[in-house]
């Protein structure tokens, strides 16, 4: 359950990344907890809700802290 995992997140001292690529069949998102957890990343992709197996498309939800980091090291073109 939500609760559980929510306190999981809370009490664990390290990086928790959780994978929603089947989030839009599931009854709820921990994506909203990024905004207060600084050690939860969430990761999703549009080809399991949107039926496009062969795009290979994803993305990440994190607090601001990481995405910067994130940036910094991985540059685009």
């Amino acid at each position: 359950p939500k609760t559980q995992l929510q306190k999981l997140v809370k009490s664990f001292d390290g990086l928790v990344i959780i994978d929603e690529a089947y989030g839009a069949f599931g009854k709820y998102s921990l994506a909203s907890l990024t905004k207060t957890q600084k050690n939860l990343i969430v990761v999703d992709t549009f080809s399991k809700s949107f039926g496009m197996a062969g795009l290979r498309l994803g993305y990440f939800i994190a607090n601001k802290e990481f995405t910067d980091t994130f940036n910094r090291i991985l540059q685009y073109p």
